[in-house]
């Protein structure tokens, strides 16, 4: 009985035993469990986390945005974004992007949610917030247009108060110039009849009879070229 024991605690004391041993060691987590993923990205430590994710950055996108000015490249390559290293959006940015070719999709996805499909949480909050400033800029143009129209409709009212005004003093003066050609025609006529008076009264002291005095009057009245019969 000694003899089976001190093998076995002689196994269970040196280290090369636990190494020869069948159990295997803990797995760790990390980039080996995913490396066709995790060798097209970058761990940016400098930016901090989300939550337990890192934010990474896809090297071909870096590559691209760094030799965009190099003759044959795209010159308009943007600079990377960083993302958030879950292998789902990883997997999705591989997908999508058209400088990483060495990138083969699986052919057979895994089975997920619908929700996964749709986007989650942090996706949507952006498009909410879009629609909001979509809706605030459409409010403030409106209310831009409103006000141009308003103004519009002052000034227009404004043009055709003084037009009205304009027209009621030509009129105005226009009546007080009529006033004042009939008074003038009045008085005219007034002083006619006293010169036509005195000459009567002087041609009858002249002693002519009133019709002669009629016919010489009826002539310094009458216009030029009209007869007498």
């Amino acid at each position: 009985m000694a003899e089976v024991v001190k093998p076995d605690g002689a196994k269970a004391d040196d280290p090369k035993a636990d190494k020869e041993s069948g159990i295997a060691p803990k797995r760790s987590r990390g980039p080996p469990k995913n490396e066709d993923i995790w060798q097209h990205f970058t761990k940016l430590k400098d930016a901090g986390k989300y939550h337990n994710y890192w934010y990474v950055e896809c090297k071909g996108c870096r590559n691209a945005f760094q030799m965009r000015f190099v003759p044959g490249n795209d010159p308009e390559a943007p600079e990377p974004t960083p993302i958030v290293s879950r292998i789902p959006d990883m997997r999705r940015h591989l997908t999508k992007c058209k400088f990483v070719t060495e990138y083969v999709p699986d052919l057979i996805m895994p089975t997920r949610p619908a929700k996964m499909h749709k986007g989650d949480k942090c996706d949507k909050k952006p498009k909410i917030w879009i629609d909001k400033d979509e809706r605030e800029l459409r409010r403030r143009d409106m209310e831009h247009r409103w006000d141009m129209e308003r103004r519009r409709m002052a000034l227009e009212e404004q043009k055709n108060a003084r037009v009205d005004q304009k027209l009621a003093r030509q009129e105005e003066e226009a009546q007080i110039n009529r006033r004042i050609l009939l008074a003038k025609a009045q008085e005219a006529e007034l002083q006619l009849k006293v010169a036509q008076a005195k000459a009567r009264q002087e041609l009858l002291q002249a002693g002519m009879s009133h019709d002669e005095i009629d016919v010489v009057l009826h002539r310094s009245v009458s216009p030029k070229g009209d007869t007498l019969v």
